[in-house]
Parts: structure tokens; sequence; C-alpha cells
């Protein structure tokens, strides 16, 4: 738990001004890390180089390295009591991917030099984090559980696209019923496909930035992919319809991932499979309205499943000791 024992040293130094920290790990292996406070008043941690004279950390900069707090005043130290379960999740996974990055056997990837002000300046403080060090920090210990962390920084985007999902759904289904036939149809049905899940694939790559589980991060990925040949949705049927239902079931079980797979939140997918297996063969019964029929199978099909998948998160979390008086988001 090395990032937990950063924490903890982060928590105990941080204060009002910028700091520079250097964690020595084990051999000659260290992270440089950048504690500022950004002109709105918000705590940025920045991976970086203090020395100026090893490889900083073998990562490329202004990605998911970067963990910013957006809660409490700017003076505040990291891993304060009032922190919430986004930031702290956030803080966490930063900590934990320079831990891991600069523990790999390889790393060859320079930041940019103009990137940190203070390059070239010692560290302000050196926090020796080996097993034989004399006297090792104590480890950080987490106020919320890795499903909360998960939810807190997910959620907002996994709502985002399933929202997504179901406005290309609705717009689909509206334009090839109201102009079925001709080419103005078949012109508005793709860009009412193409939006849509374009924003839900910005969504679900949103998501697996924030989540850092291995499946959930294979899952939203497998999830994006699906969702990009968009112009097929509106394909023939049923190729177009298989194809729009492949899409959502992949991205329902890369929502049930990230936020921690509950039992429960998996009949949400269940419930989708069949609503949706239903819809196409309720369209090939009733061709003239088949987009029609279609459609308002994924829409309800995508609305029990959201909620389904809701009460089971829910009703994980409800089983999870946790103080009710700690915030879940900022």
């Amino acid at each position: 738990m090395l990032a937990a024992r950063m924490a903890t040293a982060l928590r105990e130094h941080t204060g009002a001004e910028p700091r520079s920290f250097e964690f020595r790990l084990r051999d000659d292996r260290w992270v440089g890390v950048f504690d500022r406070v950004a002109p709105g008043g918000s705590h940025v941690l920045s991976p970086g180089n203090p020395k100026g004279a090893r490889s900083p950390v073998p990562l490329r900069t202004g990605t998911s390295l970067v963990a910013v707090r957006r809660d409490g005043a700017g003076e505040d130290p990291w891993f304060a009591a009032d922190m919430s379960a986004r930031d702290e999740g956030a803080a966490l996974a930063c900590l934990e991917r320079l831990v891991a990055a600069q523990l790999a056997p390889h790393y060859d990837i320079v930041l940019a030099a103009n990137t940190f002000q203070h390059a070239s300046e010692p560290a302000d403080a050196v926090i020796d984090l080996r097993a034989d060090a004399d006297a090792p920090v104590p480890p950080y210990t987490p106020r919320f559980s890795p499903r909360r962390h998960a939810l807190a920084l997910t959620s907002g985007s996994l709502l985002m696209a399933l929202i997504a999902y179901l406005v290309g759904w609705l717009a689909v289904g509206v334009t090839q019923t109201l102009v079925a036939g001709t080419p103005t149809a078949l012109a508005l049905a793709v860009v009412a496909a193409l939006v849509p899940n374009l924003a839900a694939m910005i969504a679900l790559i949103a998501a697996g930035a924030a989540t850092t589980a291995a499946a959930s991060r294979v899952a939203i990925a497998v999830a994006a992919l699906a969702l990009l040949p968009t112009v097929l949705v509106v394909a023939p049927f049923p190729v177009g319809a298989v194809l729009g239902l492949v899409g959502g079931m992949l991205l329902l079980v890369a929502a049930v991932l990230a936020l921690g797979a509950p039992g429960r939140a998996w009949g949400g997918v269940g419930a989708f499979a069949v609503i949706g297996v239903g819809g196409i063969v309720a369209a090939s019964l009733l061709p003239p309205a088949a987009p029609a029929v279609l459609a308002g199978a994924m829409l309800l099909g995508t609305v029990v499943s959201a909620l389904l998948v809701r009460a089971g998160v829910r009703a994980a979390l409800r089983a999870e000791p946790v103080d009710p008086a700690a915030p879940l988001l900022s």
C-alpha cells in the first residue's frame, strides 16, 4: 500500500504554498510529485521531476496522472476529514499509477521540459517509503470503499453515456417513422445515430480514465469500439438492430464492472437483453412499424436496465459500513 503511505505524507506535509515531494521507493527508484494550488484555489497533484537529474515519471503528461481536488479551501491538506469520495479516489488512483509506473521494469517516456516550473529545484520534502527505512510512514486508511470510489469517479460519465444511447435510439425511431422510405430519412437517421453515439463514446472514455479496475477498463474500451460504426445502426433490419443491441449490452456491462460489479446490478443487463431481443422479434413480425417498435423496445430496455443497475449499486452500498457524514461527492 505504497500509495496509502504516500497519502499520509501528503496529508501531513501539504500547506498553502506549492510544494514538491520526492518519495523514495526501492533501490534507486523514486517518484516526484508537485502539490500546487491552482489559480482557482484547488489543489493539483502533478507528477514531475523535482531534481531534474533523473528520468521522470514514465507516462504522458496531462492525462490520468493529474488529480485535482475540487472541494475545500486551497490551504487545507490533502486527505482531510471532509474530503469527498470522488477526490479521495482520484488522488489515490493518481498515486497508485505513479508508483506502478516508476516500479515498472522499463520506462523511457520523458515529460516535456517546460511542464513544471520547479523541475530544476530540489524537492521540498523527501519521504522514504522503503521497507528498510528507519521511520516508515504509517499508511493512510481510506474512508471509502473501492465501490464508493468507483461510483463517485464514474457515475457522471456512465450516466451521460446511457443518456446519449437513449437519445440515439429515440432520434432514430422518430426520423425513420416520420420520413421513412426517403433519402431524407436515411440522412437524418445517420446523423441521429452518429451524434449521440459519439457523445456516448466520449463519456465512456472519460469513465475508463476514472476507474482503475482492469476488467472495467477492458469492458469500457470494447463498448466504446462497439459504438464506433454508428452508420451501421441504421443498416437494413436486422443488422442494425443486432448491432445496437450488442452495443447497449456492452455499455451496460462496462457500467456494472466500473461500479464494482454488485450482484443485483447484473439483473439490469439481463433485462436489457430480454427486452431487446423481444423488440427485434416483434419488429420482424410487424415490418411496417419495425422502426418504431425497435426504438421503443430499446428505449424501454435501457430505462429498465438503468433502474435495475442503480438499485443494485444502492443495495450494495447500503450493505457496506461507512460514515454517514462522509461526503460521497464534492
